[in-house]
């Protein structure tokens, strides 16, 4: 009997929280995900060569209607070959170009081998408890409820204003 319990604890521990994590921001400040309990999360790997990256500037409009209750992470990413950008290139380039205010992170790896921790948490199942998700492009984009459960993921051609992102994040 006490082998099953221990089984069972053993499964329960393997399930991490979102807020167990931490990251690198574009400055190189450690930013820990447990202080934004109570707030939805937007992760969204972004990619200044993608066709997609005009919807930066919709991440920031999205970010200024909802701050109060939405933090935005990007998360640039060469995975998928469209991001030559150095972290310092990168830096200048969201605050310079688009004018952002949502939090930026480092450089990143978010699928394949080496990927990061908070993205195999948000991409399979065994870790997030929620859904099994296959980060297939760049601006794949990841909703974290207040409570810490991953309650959707949406394609990279779902533009961040669109009615659907902004039901789910008002929902």
């Amino acid at each position: 009997m006490n082998k099953l319990i221990l089984f069972l604890a053993a499964t329960i521990m393997s399930i991490s929280s979102i807020y167990d994590f931490s990251f690198n921001d574009i400055n190189g400040n450690m930013v820990s995900l447990s202080q934004f309990k109570g707030k939805k999360i937007l992760f969204v790997n972004t990619a200044s060569g993608s066709e997609y990256a005009s919807q930066i500037g919709a991440l920031e409009q999205l970010y200024q209607k909802y701050k109060d209750s939405l933090v935005i992470i990007a998360v640039p990413s060469n995975t998928f070959q469209d991001e030559p950008k150095t972290n310092d290139e990168l830096k200048s380039y969201f605050e310079n170009t688009w004018h952002t205010d949502f939090i930026v992170t480092q450089k990143t790896q978010v699928a394949g081998a080496g990927q990061s921790a908070v993205y195999n948490w948000l991409s399979h199942q065994s870790e997030n408890d929620m859904m099994e998700n296959n980060i297939n492009g760049d601006f794949y984009k990841f909703l974290v409820d207040a409570e810490g459960k991953l309650v959707g993921a949406f394609a990279p051609s779902v533009d961040p204003m669109s009615d659907e992102m902004q039901n789910a994040i008002t929902n």
